[in-house]
């Protein structure tokens, strides 16, 4: 499965497309929206060195040496989706044009693509962007080239194989935990969530995003943990003079590490702030929608907390305070969300829902995923 994205499919089977544009994509209705690619009527089986000759596609989205070569390769379909690419960051094609013949001109010429600076993509997205979009197909990357691509980390798509390798590596992390390596706990623990994150963005069954959500956050905890253990030590070693027994290390009143040990005996408590917590790592880390579930958990189950059963005082202010503020971080997430649903050209906030093959299920194909704000 983890192999089987897009265009590594049809590549694996030696398929050209021909024709790919956003009216061959088509986006499922269903509650975890994902895409397919459709319309195969001018897909032609070619292997690396075959060769076609005949027109075909839209111009819109075909490549230059479709109208300048007698014989083109399947390298057409990476430029069609440097094209698409394109359109999905800044709202319109590289080449406007009133006429075909104009377009034809434009695509075929000297004619430089224009990159609009207006809008904020990362370093590696203008990479990969402008090395599909070489008008000279050996000058374009290479299809090895765009599925190792890091832009587009095929390397942590969600697959049940990525499944069991994040298991795999979360299982070795607690192992290295047990045994006090703490360091390189925290590295396999961290090369675990990587794989369980989008796996968690992309599944569908209730049940299985539960399980999943709750892996998520004891693995973060304890990952959080055990940074403050290794910093400690580090702090530790470092102190040239005897530190007295009754010394007492300083904890940022105002940051949730320090509610965790005011509400020490309350685990219920200190779970809800840890989804607090795991909601502002997937907002760090631009999973956005991720972000906006664990907030909405994390402020359910404290307000529900300071209304039954806590007396008023300093306690139950500092938590009211963390509440109001994972409240408007939140309402600014949603924000964000909303505003690019009703505008694409706004520079993209989440990754983009798996491509799949016509015929193949989600989780085995993905063309590209949109890039993440810097």
């Amino acid at each position: 499965m983890g192999k089987g994205k897009a265009l590594q499919f049809l590549r694996s089977k030696h398929i050209a497309h021909m024709d790919l544009k956003p009216k061959n994509i088509l986006l499922s209705s269903s509650r975890e929206p994902f895409l397919k690619i459709a319309d195969f009527g001018f897909a032609q089986y070619l292997k690396s060195n075959d060769g076609a000759s005949d027109l075909r596609g839209s111009p819109l989205y075909m490549a230059p040496e479709m109208f300048l070569s007698k014989v083109y390769d399947a390298r057409v379909d990476l430029w069609s989706v440097g094209v698409i690419l394109y359109e999905c960051l800044f709202g319109r094609a590289p080449y406007s044009s009133r006429t075909i013949e104009e377009l034809i001109t434009k695509i075929t010429d000297g004619s430089q693509i224009v990159y609009p600076t207006d809008v904020k993509i990362s370093e590696p997205c203008r990479d990969l962007l402008q090395r599909l979009l070489k008008k000279d197909p050996n000058q374009r990357i290479s299809f090895e080239q765009f599925f190792d691509h890091p832009w587009l980390d095929f390397e942590h798509f969600p697959s049940d194989e990525h499944h069991q390798l994040a298991m795999n590596l979360c299982k070795t992390a607690a192992e290295l935990d047990k045994s006090k390596d703490y360091e390189a706990a925290v590295k396999k623990y961290l090369a675990g969530l990587e794989y369980l994150v989008p796996l968690l963005t992309y599944e569908q069954n209730d049940a299985k995003k539960r399980s999943l959500k709750e892996k998520v956050q004891s693995y973060m905890a304890r990952t959080e943990e055990l940074k403050r253990i290794i910093k400690k030590d580090k702090q530790a070693a470092s102190v040239a003079v005897a530190c007295s027994s009754n010394d007492i290390e300083y904890i940022d009143e105002s940051s949730t590490d320090y509610l965790k040990r005011v509400f020490a005996d309350q685990p219920a408590i200190v779970a809800a702030l840890q989804s607090g917590c795991t909601a502002e790592y997937m907002e760090s880390e631009a999973h956005f929608r991720l972000a906006v579930e664990y907030y909405e958990v994390a402020i359910e189950r404290l307000i529900r907390f300071t209304k039954v059963g806590m007396p008023p005082g300093e306690k139950k202010t500092k938590l009211q305070r963390q509440i109001s503020d994972w409240l408007a971080n939140a309402e600014a997430v949603n924000t964000k969300l909303k505003l690019f649903e009703r505008d694409p050209a706004v520079q993209p906030l989440t990754p983009s829902p798996p491509i799949a093959a016509e015929g193949s299920s989600p989780g085995e194909a993905s063309i590209f995923q949109s890039c993440r704000p810097q």
